[in-house]
């Protein structure tokens, strides 16, 4: 029985706590009211409860077009104490659009102040447990942001207005933009096929890297042959850094295994490969036909 009128003590002190708040006019009222609702609700407010020192990542994604599906996806965080915004966009025929499908991506290197800036746009938006999914096939957005007092999944993020998510959006098509800049004047490596220019989104890797060094000494040709059924291989004559993965190969991967050797597939495969990039704009069917019918003859140089 005592033990029931010190709950009703305690209970009746947290309300008029509540009330008093509640009543009390101006910023510093509303303020204080904001808080104690975090502080016993599951809502974290970023700036208040959430620190920039303790944001780890944060994922914005929304979809342009639901059938057929294709999404964009922001991507920042932090990667042995320096700061990145990764962008990428997805399309396909199917749901859920996965790695194979991405087509185009790029990785911004931030300073401290552009950080800051990103801070500055979640400031003040609150973050609730996750209840959203990428599997239900709606428009998004999707925000989610990832923090060091996350203990419970908290992760789900809302901005604190209309403004300031529109003015984030122009933040990361500024990101894009310079990011384009940054290797607008670097020209981009093709691959050709039996003299058919065959269009790739290469991968952002030290593998692709080293590989347009050497194109840049000459244009590398490789005499290819057919392997399983499934894929074309060749000896690049030289080695490439290598990130090996376990993969699950489809039609259109371009991969380097053995660390000397470039494989194209018309099928599919599982092994340890390092991603090189994926054939786009081109189905089954077109690829199977290109490589599926005879050795072929690789050749990848600088477009002119």
């Amino acid at each position: 029985m005592k033990q029931e009128y010190i709950n009703r003590f305690i209970f009746g002190v947290i309300t008029g706590i509540i009330i008093l708040l509640f009543l009390t006019k101006g910023v510093d009222g509303r303020e204080n009211m904001t808080n104690l609702i975090s502080l016993f609700g599951n809502k974290k407010i970023v700036g208040k409860n959430i620190a920039i020192s303790d944001i780890t990542e944060f994922y914005y994604t929304y979809a342009t077009s639901t059938n057929p599906p294709d999404y964009q996806r922001y991507h920042f965080y932090i990667k042995n104490g320096e700061y990145f915004f990764y962008h990428e966009k997805r399309e396909g025929k199917h749901w859920s659009l996965r790695e194979n499908d991405k087509t185009v991506f790029g990785t911004v290197k931030l300073s401290e102040a552009e950080w800051t800036i990103f801070f500055d746009y979640l400031k003040g938006g609150k973050v609730k447990n996750r209840e959203e999914s990428l599997d239900c096939g709606d428009s998004g957005p999707w925000l989610y942001l990832y923090w060091k007092g996350d203990k419970s999944k908290c992760q789900e993020f809302s901005f604190e207005s209309f403004e300031k998510k529109t003015a984030f959006e122009d933040f990361c098509l500024k990101l894009k933009k310079s990011q384009k800049e940054a290797v607008g004047d670097r020209k981009n490596i093709t691959l050709k096929i039996n003299d058919e220019i065959i269009p790739v989104v290469w991968e952002n890797n030290k593998s692709v890297e080293r590989l347009k060094a050497q194109v840049n000494k000459k244009d590398v040709v490789v005499k290819m042959s057919m392997y399983g059924g499934f894929e074309q291989v060749g000896s690049l004559g030289f080695s490439l850094p290598r990130e090996d993965k376990n993969i699950n190969t489809v039609a259109g991967d371009i991969v380097l295994y053995s660390g000397n050797q470039i494989v194209v597939f018309y099928g599919s495969n599982s092994w340890s490969y390092t991603k090189l990039g994926k054939i786009i704009d081109k189905s089954s069917s077109d690829l199977k036909k290109i490589l599926g019918n005879g050795d072929v003859v690789l050749k990848i140089s600088f477009e002119k």
